[in-house]
C-alpha cells in the first residue's frame, strides 16, 4: 500500500540551509516519530518541488504492518532534524 500525502516542513524558515539538506535528489528515507505502537520507516518520494508554504507534495511508502497509517486525513510527524518539525498528512491512499 502506498500514500500520495502532504509533507509539510514546520521551521526551516529560520535555517536556510536546511532546505538544501531536505531535497538532495527526489527520495528521502526517515522514520516516524510517537506513532504508536511503533516507529515506521517512510520512504518520501518528492512528486514536486519544495512550495514558498514550505510544503511538497509526495508519495509515500511504509512496511505492510504499517499500513494502518495509510487512512486519509491521518497526520503524523516524522523525524526532522533539532531544528525543524517534519509532518505528514495523508490525502490519498493507493492499492497496489
Amino acid at each position: 500500500m502506498k500514500s500520495i500525502a502532504k509533507i509539510t516542513f514546520d521551521g526551516i524558515q529560520n535555517f536556510p540551509h536546511s532546505k538544501s539538506c531536505i531535497f538532495k535528489g527526489n527520495k528521502w528515507l526517515t522514520p516516524t516519530l510517537g506513532v504508536e505502537p511503533n516507529s515506521w520507516t517512510v520512504c518520501i518520494i518528492y512528486l514536486e518541488d519544495l512550495q514558498i508554504d514550505n510544503t511538497v507534495m509526495a508519495e509515500i511508502k511504509m512496511f505492510p504492518e504499517a499500513d494502518y497509517l495509510h487512512v486519509v486525513g491521518n497526520k503524523f510527524e516524522l523525524f526532522g532534524a533539532k531544528q525543524f518539525k517534519c509532518y505528514c498528512q495523508i490525502l490519498e491512499v493507493i492499492q497496489e
